[in-house]
C-alpha cells in the first residue's frame, strides 16, 4: 500500500498506522500544514489520486491530504517482513525512506528496559502482543526497520518459535555494536570514572535518537550518552584527510597538554574520531599521522576529506571489532532437546562423537566375545569326540 497505483482513484478506504518516530504532517488542499500525526496514530486513507492521498485522522471530522504514505503501515491483524517488502519497504532508499533490512545471523539484541519488552504482531503498539522478553534477555534478530543511516526503530525476532516485532526506541532494547569509541575527557559513570583518551569497545548501543552505549569499564556497566560533543564519547572513524595548512597534534582535544607533532600542509592523515559531528566548531579531531595519535583543533578551512579516497581500510581494522556474545554462542553450540518430561540429551557435536566411539567399542567387544565362545564350544565338541 506504500506505493499504490496512481493512475486512478481508490474507492475502498483502508486503515493505516504511523510508525515513523517523529510522526508525519498532513495538509489542506492548498499545501498548508494543518496538523501532525504522531507515532502509533491511526488514519483512514479515503482516496488516492494523482500521487496524493485523502486521509481522515482518527477523531477528525473532515479529510486532509498526505503527499505520500512514507512512515505508514497498513493496519491489519499481523504484519510480516514479507508484507512490508510487498508494500515497498526495502534497503533501497529511492523507494522509501523507511527501510527493511535483513540482518546476518550474528546480530544480537539485549533487552535493557527494567520491565522488559513486548513482542508484537506488527511494528507499532497498535498491534497485539504475542510474547514478552525480560530484562537482560539476549536474542538474535532477523530484520531491522527504520530510516537511513542506521536509524533503527524496530527489530523482527524469532524467539522460541514466537515471531514478531520489538520496539527499541528509548534504549528499551540495545543492539550489538562493533565500533570503538574514545573519551576526549574523563567521563563519570554511575559506578566508575573513565580517563581521557580511553578507547572503549562497548558491545551494545541504543537507537540513534537516544545516543547511548553500554559502557563496560572496571567491572562497571552503565548506559552513557555518546552525543555530547567533547563532553561525551566519540565514535571512532576511518577517514582520509588532507591538511591545507600546518596542523599541530596535541595530547588533549582542545589543543591542551603535550604537543605530539605537526602535520605539514599538503600531508595526508587519518581522522580516527570526529567531535565536529557532535556540534563542536572549530572541529576537534582525534587523528593518526606518522605513527602519532592525538588531537587537532582547527578551522575547517585548514583540512578537507580526501574525496577520491575517503576510507582508510587499515584504520578501519583499528576502530571496529567483532562483538561476540560468548554466553549466547555457548548456548547455541550446546542446544538441548527434551524427550518426554524429564530426559534431556545434549546436541553438542563432541558428545555425539563420544557416543559413537562408545557404541563402536561395545560392538567390537560383543563380537569378540561371541567369537571366543564359539571357539570354546568347537574345542569342547572335538574333545568329546
Amino acid at each position: 500500500m506504500v506505493k499504490a497505483d496512481m493512475s486512478a482513484p481508490s474507492l475502498k478506504p483502508y486503515d493505516m498506522v504511523v510508525i515513523a518516530p517523529e510522526g508525519i504532517d498532513y495538509y489542506d488542499y492548498q499545501g498548508n500544514v494543518m496538523g501532525h500525526l504522531n507515532k502509533d496514530d491511526k488514519v483512514t486513507i479515503k482516496m488516492e489520486y494523482g500521487g496524493r492521498y485523502d486521509v481522515e485522522p482518527e477523531g477528525a471530522d473532515r479529510s486532509y491530504q498526505l503527499n505520500d504514505l512514507t512512515g505508514l503501515v497498513l493496519l491489519k491483524e499481523e504484519v510480516t517482513p514479507e508484507d512490508l517488502l510487498n508494500e515497498g519497504y526495502s534497503s533501497d532508499t529511492s523507494k522509501n525512506s523507511l527501510l527493511l533490512i535483513k540482518t546476518t545471523e550474528k546480530n544480537i539484541a539485549l533487552v535493557y528496559a527494567d520491565d522488559g519488552v513486548d513482542i508484537r504482531k506488527g511494528p507499532s503498539e497498535t498491534y497485539g502482543k504475542v510474547g514478552h522478553l525480560d530484562k537482560n534477555k539476549k536474542v538474535k534478530y532477523l530484520y531491522t526497520l527504520g530510516e537511513a543511516y542506521g536509524r533503527v526503530t524496530f527489530i523482527y525476532v524469532d524467539v522460541d518459535n514466537v515471531k514478531g516485532w520489538i520496539e527499541i526506541l528509548g534504549a528499551k532494547v540495545l543492539l550489538q555494536n562493533t565500533n570503538k569509541l574514545i573519551t576526549s575527557k574523563e567521563i563519570e559513570l554511575s559506578c566508575a570514572k573513565v580517563p581521557k583518551n580511553t578507547v572503549l569497545s562497548p558491545k551494545y548501543i541504543s537507537d540513534t535518537w537516544t545516543h547511548s552505549v553500554l559502557v563496560e569499564y572496571d567491572d562497571c556497566n552503565d548506559l552513557y550518552n555518546y552525543f555530547k560533543g567533547t563532553e561525551g564519547l566519540i565514535m571512532l572513524t576511518y577517514l582520509n584527510y588532507t591538511a591545507k595548512a600546518e596542523l599541530d597534534i596535541y595530547e588533549e582535544y582542545d589543543n591542551g597538554g603535550e604537543k605530539l607533532g605537526t602535520i605539514p600542509a599538503g600531508a595526508k592523515f587519518v581522522v580516527m574520531g570526529d567531535a565536529t559531528l557532535q556540534g563542536e566548531y572549530p572541529g576537534s579531531y582525534y587523528v593518526s599521522y606518522d605513527g602519532k595519535k592525538g588531537w587537532i583543533k582547527s578551522e575547517r578551512a585548514n583540512y578537507e576529506v580526501d574525496s577520491d579516497n575517503p576510507y582508510n581500510e587499515e584504520a578501519k581494522k583499528e576502530v571496529t571489532f567483532e562483538a561476540v556474545d560468548e554466553e549466547l554462542e555457548k548456548e547455541e553450540t550446546e542446544e538441548t532437546t527434551t524427550i518426554g518430561e524429564d530426559k534431556v540429551i545434549s546436541q553438542n557435536p563432541v558428545d555425539y562423537t563420544s557416543m559413537f566411539v562408545i557404541i563402536g567399542l561395545s560392538v567390537v567387544l560383543v563380537v569378540a566375545a561371541v567369537v571366543i565362545l564359539a571357539n570354546r564350544k568347537k574345542k569342547n565338541s572335538e574333545i568329546t569326540k
